[in-house]
C-alpha cells in the first residue's frame, strides 16, 4: 500500500524541474516496490534516482524489463531487514501478501496460503557502506508486510547519516504482541529519536458482508501508511539547509499533497532560495496569493 493523494498537477514541482532550478537529483529508496515506484515520482523525470527492492526475483525481472532508465532506477532482488543473510520468506498465491519470517516467530506460528524458502536479506547500513550513493538519500518507502521495523533496526548509521528526511512507511494500529503495543507505537519510536513526526496519513478498511437489507458495513480501519518528515517543523532552522535541499524538501511536500507545508518551508527560506528562482512564483504555483 501506498499514500496515493497527491496534486493531479504539482505546478512547483514542474516548474522547478522544466526550469532547471534543481541542480541535484532526488534520490529515493523503495522497500517493498511491487508494482514499481509510486506515480508520483514520475514529475522528477531526469532529477530522480532510485534504488527499489524487493525479494522477489520474478517481480524484479518484470520491473527490470518495464525500466525506462535503468541508469537512474536501479532494481534489485532483495530484502531489507536488520541482518546479514538468508532468511525464511513465504511466496503467497498472491504476491503481494508475502513476507519475510519475523525474527521472533517459527514457521509454525504463521498461516498462510503459500511455501516458504531461504532469500537473501541485508542490512541497509551495510549496503550503504558498500555504496556510497545509498548514503546520499532524500526519501525512503517501506512497505514489508510488518517487518518495517527491523528494516530500521539495520539503518541506524543510514537514519544518522544519510540526510533523509522523507520517510513513509505501512503500518497498523492493531494489538500485536511483537509490538508494545502496536506496529504504529514501535515505527514512532525508532523514528522519533532521529526527529521524525507525522505529517500525513492513508487508510483503508477492512469491510464486511452486507448486513441483511444490503447495506454495507463501513468495518475498522486496517492497514495504514504514515508520511515521516523531519526539517519542516516550525522550530527547524531551515538556514541549515542547502538550496537544493530545501526545493527538495519542497517537493516532496508539494507530491504528496501537502501545498502549505512546502509554502511554509520556501517563505521560511526566502533569503536562500531567492538565489535560485522567483520566490513569488514559487509560492504562487502553490496557491499562496
Amino acid at each position: 500500500m501506498a499514500i496515493h493523494e497527491m496534486p493531479e498537477h504539482p505546478a512547483f514541482t514542474d516548474w522547478v524541474v522544466k526550469n532547471g532550478h534543481l541542480h541535484e537529483p532526488m534520490r529515493i529508496i523503495d522497500v517493498g516496490c511491487q508494482g514499481g515506484l509510486q506515480e508520483r515520482w514520475k514529475w522528477l523525470g531526469d532529477m530522480l534516482q532510485a534504488w527499489a527492492y524487493d525479494p522477489l526475483p520474478d517481480v524484479i525481472e518484470a520491473l527490470r524489463a518495464a525500466n525506462p532508465a535503468p541508469a537512474r532506477i536501479h532494481y534489485e532482488a532483495l530484502g531489507l531487514g536488520n541482518r546479514d543473510a538468508d532468511r525464511l520468506f513465504m511466496r503467497r498465491i498472491s504476491s503481494w501478501g508475502s513476507y519475510f519470517l519475523p525474527e521472533a516467530l517459527s514457521v509454525n506460528d504463521c498461516d498462510g496460503d503459500g511455501t516458504w524458502s531461504a532469500l537473501p536479506m541485508r542490512k541497509l547500513d551495510s549496503l550503504m557502506a558498500e555504496s556510497p550513493a545509498l548514503g546520499r538519500i532524500d526519501h525512503i518507502k517501506l512497505d514489508c508486510e510488518g517487518l518495517e521495523i527491523e528494516v530500521l533496526r539495520g539503518a541506524e548509521r543510514f537514519l544518522r547519516e544519510s540526510g533523509v528526511f522523507a520517510v513513509e512507511s505501512e503500518s497498523d494500529l492493531k494489538l500485536n504482541p511483537l509490538h508494545d503495543p502496536c506496529h504504529f507505537v514501535s515505527l514512532y519510536r525508532w523514528l522519533a529519536p532521529y526527529g521524525f513526526d507525522v505529517y500525513d496519513i492513508y487508510f483503508y478498511r477492512w469491510t464486511r458482508p452486507p448486513i441483511p437489507g444490503g447495506d454495507l458495513q463501513r468495518g475498522r480501519p486496517d492497514t495504514f501508511d504514515f508520511l515521516f518528515l523531519r526539517g519542516f517543523g516550525p522550530k527547524d532552522d531551515v538556514s541549515t539547509h542547502s538550496i537544493d535541499r530545501l526545493i527538495k524538501m519542497a517537493i516532496v511536500a508539494e507530491l504528496y499533497g501537502l501545498q502549505d507545508v512546502a509554502a511554509d518551508l520556501i517563505t521560511r527560506g526566502r533569503t536562500a532560495l531567492s538565489q535560485r528562482f522567483d520566490v513569488a512564483e514559487a509560492l504562487r504555483l502553490l496557491g499562496v496569493p
